[in-house]
């Protein structure tokens, strides 16, 4: 996985590295700066449209950290393993 760890990028709604709560993720997050809150989306399926959300996170929360915003990602294809 590659992301950008960079501290000066402004939050946009992406695919993020975060840690909550003394675990770390990669979800999908949408930002909603009116409401202070972040919404934590699980995405399962290639159509984004598709995302489960799984938990809304104050923005501000101790517990809530950015590590970076997904870049790209390298993985094994595992659908042509059982042909």
């Amino acid at each position: 996985m590659f992301f950008d760890g960079s501290q000066e990028q402004m939050p946009d709604d992406g695919i993020y590295v975060f840690g909550f709560a003394g675990d770390a993720y990669c979800k999908r997050l949408r930002f909603e700066p009116l409401e202070n809150k972040v919404m934590v989306y699980s995405v399962q399926k290639p159509d984004l449209r598709e995302a489960e959300l799984v938990r809304t996170i104050d923005a501000d929360s101790n517990e809530f950290h950015i590590f970076g915003r997904v870049l790209a990602w390298l993985h094994e294809n595992t659908i042509l393993q059982g042909m």
